[in-house]
């Protein structure tokens, strides 16, 4: 975080990504709403402990959804911050749609990120509804330990890797 601060007082592009599976993301992202900029909420993939991490799928949505409100409050809108949520998940994105409208933020002012070729009809979907989507797609020849990451952090991802491997 001291290294984003630095980039930033350097006006060099520079946003932070925070899990919100760790218990320590709330106290670090009321620090970045505070200074502004932008931030790229994920629900975090690895295996950690109680003491730092919650470790039962339902908490992390729970703190997930907790975290969007936070990054869509008023303080956050009038510090020039800028959500990012990485989420496949359409139970979460439509409750922070939701939210962002009840409270006043415009689709252009926040943004969603999905894995290019996962839930490609729902993202086209989201698109035609007028969120703002961005598709990332990782690359090179450590794709597996990415991959395997992912299916670690939901099983559900093991039958989107084996089409997309299957299609080829």
């Amino acid at each position: 975080m001291d290294l984003h601060q630095a980039l930033r007082a350097a006006s060099l592009p520079a946003g932070l990504t925070f899990q919100a599976y760790r218990h320590r993301t709330e106290s670090d992202l009321k620090g970045a709403i505070r200074t502004g900029g932008a931030v790229r909420l994920v629900k975090g993939a690895f295996a950690e402990g109680k003491s730092i991490a919650f470790t039962h799928r339902r908490e992390i949505d729970e703190n997930f959804l907790r975290l969007a409100g936070m990054m869509l409050s008023e303080e956050a809108r009038e510090n020039g911050f800028y959500p990012i949520f990485g989420t496949h998940d359409d139970r979460i994105i439509d409750r922070i749609i939701r939210m962002a409208h009840r409270r006043g933020w415009p689709a252009d002012a926040y943004e969603f990120e999905m894995l290019y070729g996962v839930r490609c009809r729902y993202q086209e979907q989201l698109v035609r509804s007028g969120a703002k989507l961005r598709l990332y797609l990782p690359f090179g020849t450590d794709w597996r330990p990415y991959a395997v990451r992912r299916v670690g952090e939901c099983p559900q991802n093991a039958a989107f890797l084996i089409r997309s491997l299957v299609r080829r």
